[in-house]
């Protein structure tokens, strides 16, 4: 795939990406009015994009899968006082934008006056961005204590009536900074599993178990780099560079300076990980691990990624398993594998990655593989026009740009692969993973971690179904469920 990223041209990168994005007409939502309130009812527009979105797009792959409870509200309640404490609890882009402050812990914040990465990427930001300017402070239940406007001279504490208004502005830039980490995911999986690739092809068995990753992540790494970041590939009927939605003028609000700035730090710190607690300590709960006392008794009482954790937890055990399984196959290839490997990961740029083994492969395409996953969930604010609205917060009415927007960036919301999530033991449908040259040793492993991964996920399915809430709140909860619940899956990397 090398030489046809090396030669595309625009025109060829605006066909791939009109290969992958389902047909659903947002243009009947052109002219018409936008929620003055947050509270205000959808209107039809909006109602009939919902039924053709759910039937075309989250169940798209899986069109049999039933909806999980009567009255489920596939793209929330308008409550984003409620809303925005259970992303930040329960979907690892969000919880990763968190700190802790208070004399005993008392208090998580979103404060875009720190030093952490949220704050980074809120400096980032067009100055018409106006929820850029609005820090947010939870009780360390993560119900909602405070939030401050910091857009004037002096810092304005906004009253509770205002909340929910000030709140779906929050939503939208952690939208935009969710984004951000997600487009770099891409980035980061395009060379490892390239490398992986190019480092097993001297053992079939190795080369069998690498090749798994490997499907669509060119075609991805495009896709970054047409819509989403300021480069080379500027596609002419999407606005060139102008029109890329995370760094272009026109686009979510972002700059250069988002690229330059922290998300190649974060490519960079990912890069020098080697286990699953590294990529936990020092980048998805890092705000809380440097700001808390005591972290752990912080995460436990805020329910910070309770679920999620329990999957990051298997990583480690995971990686250590298949690398001895691997080695006891054959300990000079796997030896040759891992040198390659290093060699190749070393080169792609200065300070961007140590990765140097099969283990480091493992558990950071584990980790931020599961971690995609969540954009099946955390992408359909796209579609909550209470949040999309704060792209151009000074109109009254949506206009054909709006529905553009919706059109190119509506895909990450399904997609799902059957059987291609983290910890898989086999694929058999769409491209299947060939198998037969994998070693028993190997495979057992495989089936092993499939296993306790699947049974993980369908108890915590029986215990959220059980939650009051569930019917509000389900469509971001259901991420850690089993694949194609809600359409979702703990992807083993970003083909979506």
């Amino acid at each position: 795939e090398g030489p046809l990223l090396a030669s595309l041209v625009p025109e060829a990168a605006e066909r791939i990406l009109e290969m992958f994005i389902p047909v659903v007409d947002y243009n009947t939502i052109i002219g018409t009015p936008k929620p003055k309130e947050t509270t205000t009812p959808r209107s039809s527009e909006w109602l009939q994009i919902y039924t053709d979105v759910i039937n075309k797009v989250i169940y798209g792959a899986n069109p049999d899968q039933r909806m999980p409870c009567e009255g489920y509200l596939y793209f929330g309640n308008q409550d984003y006082t409620k809303i925005l404490p259970v992303l930040c609890q329960s979907d690892p882009f969000f919880a990763s934008a968190l700190t802790v402050s208070g004399d005993n812990d008392e208090f998580f914040e979103l404060d875009i006056k720190g030093k952490h990465k949220y704050a980074q990427v809120m400096r980032t930001m067009r100055s018409y961005v106006k929820p850029k300017d609005f820090s947010v402070r939870f009780n360390k239940d993560m119900t909602l204590d405070q939030i401050v406007d910091h857009s004037g001279s002096t810092p304005k504490i906004v009253p509770k009536s205002e909340w929910n208004y000030y709140a779906s502005g929050v939503c939208y830039t952690m939208y935009v900074y969710a984004q951000s980490i997600h487009a770099m995911i891409h980035v980061l999986h395009y060379f490892m599993t390239i490398g992986m690739n190019m480092s097993t092809e001297h053992n079939e068995s190795l080369k069998a178990w690498a090749e798994l990753y490997d499907d669509n992540i060119a075609l991805k790494y495009v896709e970054v780099a047409a819509v989403l970041y300021d480069s080379t590939i500027a596609v002419e009927e999407r606005g060139g560079n102008d029109g890329k939605k995370l760094t272009g003028k026109n686009g979510l609000g972002g700059t250069r300076q988002l690229m330059d700035g922290p998300m190649l730090d974060i490519l960079c710190d990912w890069g020098s990980f080697k286990s699953a607690d590294d990529f936990t300590t020092k980048f998805l709960l890092k705000g809380i691990y440097d700001t808390a006392k005591n972290p752990e008794k912080v995460l436990e009482s805020g329910k910070i990624l309770t679920e999620f954790r329990k999957h990051l937890a298997n990583v480690g055990p995971f990686a250590d398993e298949m690398t001895a399984a691997m080695k006891a196959d054959d300990r000079n290839d796997f030896d040759t594998a891992e040198k390659l490997f290093a060699k190749f990961m070393s080169e792609i740029g200065e300070g961007v990655s140590s990765m140097d083994s099969i283990s480091s492969f493992i558990q950071m395409m584990s980790c931020t593989g599961m971690m995609h996953g969540s954009t099946l969930g955390f992408t359909r604010l796209t579609i909550m026009p209470e949040v999309i609205r704060w792209l151009k917060i000074d109109k009254d009415v949506w206009s054909k740009e709006d529905a553009e927007f919706l059109y190119q960036t509506m895909g990450t919301m399904g997609g799902m692969a059957p059987g291609r999530h983290v910890f898989t033991a086999e694929v058999q449908e769409g491209t299947a993973w060939d198998m037969d040259d994998i070693t028993n040793r190997v495979k057992r492993v495989l089936k092993k971690y499939d296993k306790i991964a699947g049974e993980l996920k369908s108890k915590y399915q029986k215990e959220i179904e059980k939650r009051d809430d569930f019917r509000e709140f389900g469509w971001t909860l259901t991420d850690h469920c089993p694949e194609g619940y809600d359409g979702k899956q703990h992807t083993i990397t970003t083909y979506i």
